[in-house]
């Protein structure tokens, strides 16, 4: 009997064990196995539109908008009543509000992926320079749209180039930082135990405290 039970016991337990491991570990690991596809998906896909896609579009809405300053400045200098070289223009600006729209939807892009990203080891202290490098990115568009947005009559052609050099440039910084990662195929690094602990006590401090 004394053989029998312990039989019995060991049914059960190995019951539950394989319960156990079919209902709760094995989905989550599957789960974590299909996230970091997701993510390896994601970040190759990222890195192309920051090294192809972006900088192509980039590069065509600046020809775009260096073309909208000369037309603009015929237009203005000469007759303002030449219908032929005000369709011209009308023409040139909607050409560049179309690429604008391009280019703002490739962002939108950029961003989702962005955020998918930062899913895995999301108190990665590595983060905190890619969201730098976002901010750096989102600024430099908005300075190039404003360029053509703020005078009407008159596009500063410098300006405008200026801008679209700082873009370039932030957008190669972004896209170099996005390639360590396809490099690597692995997120930034959690921080250690403790480090982690520290950071949520920080965060949860200001809260906590009276109000003076």
């Amino acid at each position: 009997m004394k053989d029998l039970g312990s039989v019995a016991l060991g049914a059960v337990l190995a019951l539950v064990g394989t319960v156990l491991v079919q209902s709760w570990i094995v989905p989550r690991t599957q789960r974590r196995i299909r996230r970091r596809e997701r993510w390896e998906k994601d970040v190759r896909e990222l890195a192309d539109l920051l090294s192809k896609d972006l900088p192509t579009q980039l590069y065509e809405l600046s020809g775009a908008l260096s073309l909208e300053a000369v037309a603009r400045g015929a237009h203005h200098a000469g007759d303002f009543k030449n219908a032929k070289l005000a369709d011209e223009v009308e023409k040139i600006e909607t050409r560049v509000m179309d690429l604008e729209d391009v280019f703002d939807n490739q962002i939108d892009v950029m961003r989702v992926l962005l955020g998918r990203l930062q899913h895995l080891n999301k108190d990665a202290e590595g983060w905190d320079e890619l969201r730098l490098r976002i901010k750096q990115v989102d600024e430099g568009w908005k300075a190039l749209f404003l360029v053509d947005k703020l005078d009407e009559t008159m596009l500063d052609n410098e300006a405008a180039d200026r801008c679209y050099r700082d873009l370039r440039e932030d957008l190669a910084k972004l896209a170099a930082w996005v390639e360590e990662l396809v490099e690597s195929n692995e997120p930034p690094k959690r921080p250690a135990a403790h480090r982690r602990v520290w950071r949520r006590v920080r965060r949860r401090r200001p809260a906590s405290q009276p109000s003076s």
